[in-house]
């Protein structure tokens, strides 16, 4: 297995900028991928954008703001992403006991 190594992106090139179209779907399926708004984000005062990389490839991402000053990180992942719950274990996650609910407005 690689290593992963993560770390603030600076900059993006095209590889990263389609490995990041190819992971918006896992990450939520109503995600809509804008090139131009993914590079927006490395110029936000607000945004930090966390990139994995692995053997120097763009294969995970979290945009998070350092500044305000964070006690603690939460993730949810799909029970069928057995690899990406792997990886997040590896590097210090742990699952909690909890229910994910959504909100997505009053359907008629």
């Amino acid at each position: 297995m690689p290593t992963i190594e993560i770390g603030t992106a600076s900059t993006l090139d095209d590889r990263d900028l389609e490995a990041i179209r190819r992971l918006l779907p896992q990450l939520s399926r109503s995600a809509t991928y804008d090139a131009e708004r993914v590079r927006a984000m490395l110029d936000h005062p607000g945004v930090d954008l966390l990139v994995a990389r692995a053997e120097g490839a763009l294969v995970g991402m979290a945009t998070l703001a350092e500044e305000r000053g964070l006690r603690t990180l939460d993730l949810t992942a799909r029970p069928s992403r057995t690899a990406a719950i792997a990886l997040y274990e590896s590097v210090g996650f742990v699952r909690r006991d909890s229910t994910v609910m959504r909100f997505a407005g009053r359907r008629e």
